[in-house]
């Protein structure tokens, strides 16, 4: 019982226990309506306070226990909502019909403040919610953060981090992806020597930074093969995670669908990384996915494991992310 109480102590709780504070008031003077004793009416909202306290701690718990192992920041479907909506209405009505035939021995009255009690909750629940919606006290959004993809070209990158993308927004993240592709366009004149591959990621970086400060979480892949602009892109962030997809240019060139690899050995492509310049690789990522080994959809979840065990957590310290002045880059 102890503990059933203490799901009473969260927001949700403290919410709830205020609509059952409302709801005792709304028993006690549709009964007052049929038996004007003031004793009978104040044992009778002391009972339902109590039972429908207990009650719905009991009903919260079992869906709790419903979803245990889930990632938390799922989202609830409107069937669930709707099953849970009936069901704790069934538990109220039948509570109250209980509790006045209980104390009053008279099954018309108990019926009738049932009845009484479901017209009038149904009114007042929306001022209720309307008026929690206006309280910010209690609530609490997940620092925004970096997901910075980084491997050779053909590694996955994209797949991997358009899944992940995909399963955070799902789950009611703001959240925005990035890609090189996306970015290029903002700047056409960049091209592909490694200056201007360092310039065009510390962009990207500082681009992922300004969205980071507005609460807005970034998933970003960029092949970005040289370590000063993938540092400077973590400095840049308040919470950087990088994720390496870990491969050989051999393996790569075996999944260039396009043909890129082939092109570069050709001499179409200059600086193409694996090719005829070199890929620097991580020296400490938080994540890495052997890409040989590991499909994407087995990946994305390695990616969700983390953010779920190191990043969306309560009361994660974020740092002071640098401002534009301290962290700057060339751009001559």
């Amino acid at each position: 019982m102890a503990r059933l109480y203490s799901q009473l102590l969260s927001v949700d709780g403290v919410a709830k226990t205020h609509q059952q504070l409302r709801c005792c008031v709304c028993l006690a003077a549709s009964t007052y309506v049929n038996t004007p004793h003031c004793s009978t009416i104040a044992r009778l909202a002391a009972g339902a306070f109590c039972l429908a306290n207990t009650l719905d701690a009991f009903c919260e718990s079992i869906f709790c226990s419903a979803g245990r192992g889930v990632f938390f920041m799922q989202y609830e479907t409107r069937a669930r909502s709707i099953f849970k909506a009936l069901s704790w209405r069934t538990w109220a009505t039948i509570t109250t019909a209980v509790i006045v035939f209980a104390f009053t021995g008279r099954f018309a009255l108990a019926l009738t403040v049932g009845a009484l009690e479901v017209v009038a909750k149904m009114a007042l629940y929306f001022f209720h919610e309307r008026l929690w919606q206006k309280i910010r006290w209690g609530k609490k959004e997940v620092p925004a953060f970096v997901l910075w993809f980084t491997g050779l070209p053909a590694s996955g990158k994209k797949a991997v981090a358009d899944r992940v993308y995909q399963l955070l927004k799902d789950r009611g993240l703001k959240v925005e992806r990035l890609d090189s592709r996306d970015v290029r366009p903002l700047f056409p004149e960049t091209g592909f020597s490694p200056p201007e591959v360092n310039r065009h990621v510390k962009r990207s970086g500082h681009l992922c930074a300004m969205l980071e400060k507005n609460g807005v979480s970034v998933v970003a892949s960029f092949v970005s093969p040289y370590r000063e602009s993938r540092e400077f892109a973590r400095r840049m962030a308040a919470t950087f995670v990088e994720v390496h997809m870990r491969s050989t240019p051999e393996a790569c060139m075996k999944r260039d669908s396009k043909g890129h690899y082939a092109r570069a050995q050709r001499g179409e492509f200059k600086y193409f990384p694996g090719v005829d310049v070199a890929y620097e690789q991580p020296r400490q990522p938080e994540i890495v996915i052997d890409v040989e080994q590991t499909p994407a959809e087995r990946a994305a979840e390695q990616v969700l494991d983390y953010l779920k065990k190191h990043v969306l957590v309560e009361g994660r310290r974020v740092k002071k992310a640098p401002a534009a002045a301290e962290v700057s880059f060339d751009e001559s």
